[in-house]
Order: C-alpha cells, then structure tokens, then sequence
C-alpha cells in the first residue's frame, strides 16, 4: 500500500492505495474520502443519487475497489501519474458542457497588474480572457 493524492474540483485528498496495471484499489470508506461517493448495501451513493455496486465497484479478492473503475462508471475522465502517486479525476463532460453554456467559470483568484487580487465572481455572466503565462 502506498498513499496516494487524489485530485477533484473539490480539493485534493490522500489514501491509501495499491497502484496495479493502471488500477487505483482502496477500501469503499476511501471512495467516499477522495470522490466524495458513499458504500451502500445497493450501491454507491451520493445524496439521492446511486449506481448499483457491481457496476461502479468492482472489488478485488480483499474487498477492495478500483477507483479509477469508479470514475469511469460515473463518467469522470482519470488521469494517473503512478509515479508521482497522484490520481486527478475530472468532471462529468455534461457538467463541463452545461457550465460552458450558462458561462460559468470556476471560482478563483488572480492578482491583476497593480497586485490587487480579484476574484473571478465579479465576471459572473461575462466573456474574459485569462492568460496565463511560465517562463518553464
């Protein structure tokens, strides 16, 4: 078992995992800890929504389940870096397109060119550009 960083739009959170031929296996509780998605008897669930267990969790011999199985049952596009130990979990492409077509971006700050930082609320309903920039 190593510890491992899972990354979503709400944060980053470290489990425990074993990292096995593009496969993520925590225990269910983890599930709930790094996507936010509970164990229940008929599946896992998050307020009233549920996916039956047999679909979004695959277990191992242990009782363990692929997280990145998961996240592809819930249609969330993964990422793993196994040797960085970092899982970033993407969200639904329906909750991409629908936030690009009621033009909502996520919340963020930004200092402007007087050092003020600005929160990106005030832009709320209005086209931006943001450019960003590294010298590496």
């Amino acid at each position: 078992m190593t510890t491992i960083t899972v990354i979503t739009e709400d944060g980053a959170v470290a489990v425990d995992a074993g990292v096995d031929a593009g496969a993520v296996w925590v225990e269910p509780a983890a599930v709930a800890a790094a996507l936010g998605w509970s164990s229940e008897p008929h599946g896992l669930c998050r307020g009233d929504v549920c996916v039956p267990a047999a679909q979004a969790a695959p277990a191992d011999a242990s009782g363990r389940v692929d997280l990145v199985a998961v996240a592809g049952a819930l249609g969330r596009p993964v990422v793993l870096d196994a040797d960085a130990a970092v899982l970033a979990v993407g969200v639904r492409a329906e909750d991409r397109r629908a936030a690009l077509v009621g033009l909502e971006m996520p919340s963020f700050s930004l200092a402007d060119l007087d050092g003020v930082t600005q929160p990106s609320s005030q832009w709320d309903g209005r086209k931006r550009l943001v450019v960003a920039f590294s010298s590496w």
